[in-house]
């Protein structure tokens, strides 16, 4: 490109960018943010409630293709801030009474949201069945109030607190909104994924805590060798992140010819449709195991490669405690039987699940198919409930 066109290209973008954030946009004493499609979920139980409620409150979301920019109600104020600079910049903008995301690390030096001065309550939302363990350093430094899955999150909320000297933060546990929508909508799924062939859902997360990167792209050639069916299913950020990576799985996915990638948001169709989950460090080992009373494999993620999440810095970690209650646990040192301990379960699950399944279920997760409307009442016990 000719440097003599740079001023030119820059004043371009000041100028488009200018325009953007000069469009208003109402202002909501309750603002729900999300960064896209993939959290719906989350939300939609949320969003169901506060207009059942009648309670006045804004949607900004920063993907034009979010399903909450497509529904209609009086009390509902949809709002598309934008992708990329401008989005983060509207972000930086809002105002509100309170603000609810599922995003971690807003405000940290360096992630590209920096914390709204005008917003009074950021308050942070699981969107996953967890505690912070694999959130990255800071996640929640500076949020004011944090919803969690279950009372189980709060001792690593409270240890990194104790940790950097931060003041205590707000913490009400209200369950996980998504679980109400997958126990809503099992029963279909399971009647839609007819499937004679066994199957194995193949769900990593991605980086340096999923086990694509850590256990390597062989593993994959090595269980397409078995004759299962497998679905793939990259966390969204593989597909920005893991490009090469993705690309790489995708040329043994076509010669194998047994194994196809899931790019559906909802991963419920693929979760009912298998009949062994194999995973790592991502919670959907729990959404499968709660809901699907399945075996699930835990491909264990070394501690040396989490050194740039709050595991590192916690004593005690929950999901280390619990993910072999519902299924084996391997670590890359053991590749060599993981493929044979796959058939194994598949063959005889019932030796690889705990049959207190769904109390484990019940004791960890609040508010059990009714957290969109735990959200709620917190939300006007604050008394944030009118636009």
């Amino acid at each position: 490109m000719s440097s003599n066109r740079l001023p030119s290209l820059w004043k371009r973008f000041t100028q488009k960018t200018s325009r953007a954030l000069s469009v208003s946009w109402p202002e909501s004493d309750i603002i729900i943010f999300s960064e896209g499609t993939a959290y719906w979920n989350t939300f939609k139980p949320i969003v169901e409630e506060l207009i059942e409620r009648k309670v006045p409150f804004c949607y900004c979301t920063l993907d034009k293709n979010d399903p909450g920019l497509f529904i209609q109600a009086t009390e509902y104020t949809p709002h598309y801030l934008d992708s990329g600079a401008v989005g983060f910049a509207k972000f930086g903008m809002l105002k509100a009474k309170i603000l609810l995301a599922t995003t971690p690390n807003i405000g940290c030096k360096g992630f590209p949201l920096a914390r709204p001065k005008k917003v009074e309550c950021l308050t942070h939302i699981f969107h996953a069945i967890s505690d912070i363990a694999f959130y990255r350093k800071h996640s929640l430094d500076y949020y004011d109030t944090v919803l969690t899955v279950g009372d189980f999150a709060l001792r690593s909320i409270r240890e990194t607190e104790k940790l950097r000297g931060l003041k205590p933060k707000e913490c009400v546990s209200v369950g996980a909104p998504y679980f109400d929508v997958l126990l809503s909508t099992a029963d279909l799924k399971r009647k839609k994924s007819a499937n004679a062939k066994k199957t194995v859902l193949l769900a990593p997360s991605w980086g340096r805590k999923g086990f694509l990167s850590i256990y390597g792209t062989k593993f994959i050639a090595e269980l397409a060798k078995l004759d299962f069916n497998f679905i793939l299913r990259p966390h969204p950020h593989s597909f920005k992140h893991e490009k090469r990576l993705l690309e790489d799985v995708e040329k043994i996915a076509i010669a194998s010819q047994n194994i196809r990638f899931d790019r559906e948001p909802d991963c419920g169709l693929a979760m009912a449709e298998s009949n062994i989950l194999i995973s790592d460090s991502s919670s959907i080992r729990f959404d499968y195991a709660f809901i699907y009373q399945r075996p699930v494999i835990t491909l264990r993620i070394p501690s040396t490669e989490l050194n740039e999440f709050e595991y590192a810095d916690l004593t005690f970690k929950w999901l280390d405690e619990l993910e072999p209650r519902i299924g084996p646990v391997f670590s890359p040192a053991d590749r060599g039987i993981i493929t044979e301990k796959i058939t194994d379960a598949l063959l005889d699950s019932k030796t690889y699940l705990t049959y207190d399944i769904l109390k484990i279920r019940e004791r960890y997760i609040a508010h059990l198919g009714k957290s969109g409307k735990a959200v709620v009442d917190w939300i006007q016990e604050k008394g944030y409930q009118r636009g």
